[in-house]
């Protein structure tokens, strides 16, 4: 469709952009885990990363900011050494 070839290029333009290597062989989905985790180091709630990211389920979205800083600062509070 006309949608997806205009996210086609998009992708193509950040992936040029950032000089990586093979530009053409990313896809959105490429971009999914840093956008995730940048929305959660910004301070974005879950539940809205979930909505932008296009998840069904909290989980996934939680895997996708696994690495993010703050989560991680969470996740320590919650558990202790």
């Amino acid at each position: 469709s006309a949608q997806l070839n205009v996210l086609e290029l998009i992708n193509l333009e950040i992936a040029t952009y950032l000089k990586l290597l093979d530009p053409q062989c990313y896809t959105g989905h490429s971009f999914r885990l840093p956008y995730a985790t940048f929305l959660a180091n910004s301070g974005k709630e879950i539940i809205n990363i979930k909505k932008l990211g296009g998840w069904n389920f909290t989980t996934v979205a939680e895997g996708f900011v696994k690495d993010s800083k703050k989560c991680n600062k969470i996740l320590i509070r919650k558990n202790p050494l």
